[in-house]
C-alpha cells in the first residue's frame, strides 16, 4: 500500500515539472522559428499550445515588425512620440555608467 502511495506521489510531482519543461522547450522553438501565427510545427508545440490554451489567430501583423504594415509607410525614428519614452510615475532615475 505504501508503494502505491509513493508511485502516485511521484507522478503527481513529476507531471507539472514535465509539463513546464515541455512548454518551455516548445515556446523557445516557436520563438526561434517565428511560427506562433501558423499551425504548430510539431507534436510538442501542438501539445504545449493545448496545455496553455493558445489560439493565435489574427495576430499576423505582429510579425511585420520593422516593415510597413498594410501599405502604410514605415515610421521613422524622428516620428517617435516623446511621451512613449517618458519615465513612469514614481520611477527612480538610473545612474549613468562610469
Amino acid at each position: 500500500m505504501i508503494m502505491i502511495g509513493l508511485i502516485i506521489a511521484a507522478i503527481a510531482v513529476s507531471a507539472p515539472i514535465g509539463a513546464a519543461v515541455l512548454v518551455s522547450v516548445a515556446s523557445r522553438r516557436e520563438d526561434r522559428a517565428w511560427t506562433l501565427t501558423e499551425a504548430a510545427p510539431g507534436r510538442g508545440e501542438s501539445t504545449a499550445r493545448r496545455i496553455l490554451g493558445v489560439h493565435c489567430q489574427g495576430i499576423d501583423w505582429q510579425q511585420l515588425t520593422g516593415t510597413a504594415r498594410a501599405g502604410a509607410p514605415a515610421p521613422s525614428p524622428d516620428d517617435a512620440d516623446p511621451a512613449d519614452h517618458a519615465p513612469l510615475p514614481g520611477a527612480r532615475p538610473v545612474p549613468a555608467a562610469r
